[in-house]
């Protein structure tokens, strides 16, 4: 059975940022660098290895969009199956020009204000996209503080349950949907089912989502 987990997150400030949000951050950055290049890390102390937000929108009021990390010039491995072998030979596909990349992974993600809804991948999770977050709004486009991610002003995604619910929920952090899960449409509930169908399918691809939507 297909499971998709979304973890939800608040974005904090350790200080005052005047009435901005990460939403009203993270688009200004995005305006200010309109090319998916010029949005790329390097990390570490490799000179091959980035990772970058790439394609992006606004999907009704929340920024949806992607992130992912590559190595420059990295093949793909896989094996040669036969069954006759007592080993399979590993070889690897390089990239097929070079004006491409094999891609390690990819994590979807949904902004709303300081509310971030993220479906995370093998290799990037919150950490790494938090880490991307800092580097590309205060060290690349000098947004919040000094310019310098550590040493002045930060954000970090933080786990929230509103009050209401934290004598309720205590060590929840992700929610999993087991397919096949069905959203009733009637009036009834249609003003409660409808928002979370439009926020799932924003951040994550039709054909990677594991439910279906039913009418009465």
């Amino acid at each position: 059975m297909a499971t998709k987990t979304l973890i939800y997150k608040v974005a904090r400030f350790n200080k005052e940022v005047y009435g901005k949000n990460l939403q009203d951050l993270l688009t200004t950055a995005l305006n200010q660098r309109k090319n998916a290049t010029s949005r790329k890390q390097e990390i570490g102390s490799s000179t091959n290895h980035f990772r970058l937000i790439n394609g992006h929108t606004l999907n009704g009021e929340i920024r949806c969009g992607e992130f992912f990390d590559y190595t420059q010039g990295n093949g793909q491995p896989y094996a040669k199956i036969d069954n006759t072998a007592s080993k399979l030979d590993v070889l690897t596909l390089p990239p097929p020009d070079s004006n491409s990349e094999f891609l390690h992974s990819i994590l979807y993600f949904g902004v709303w204000k300081n509310s971030v809804i993220l479906s995370q991948s093998l290799s990037l999770r919150v950490p790494q996209f938090e880490a991307y977050l800092n580097w590309l709004i205060i060290e690349e486009c000098k947004l919040l503080g000094n310019g310098l991610a550590g040493d002045g002003d930060y954000l970090f995604l933080a786990d929230y349950a509103p009050d209401k619910l934290q004598t309720e929920i205590f060590d929840t952090k992700d929610i999993e949907f087991h397919a096949p899960l069905f959203f009733e449409n009637d009036q009834q509930k249609s003003n409660k089912a409808n928002p979370a169908m439009a926020a799932l399918r924003a951040i994550i691809p039709e054909e990677l989502l594991p439910f279906t939507t039913k009418k009465k």
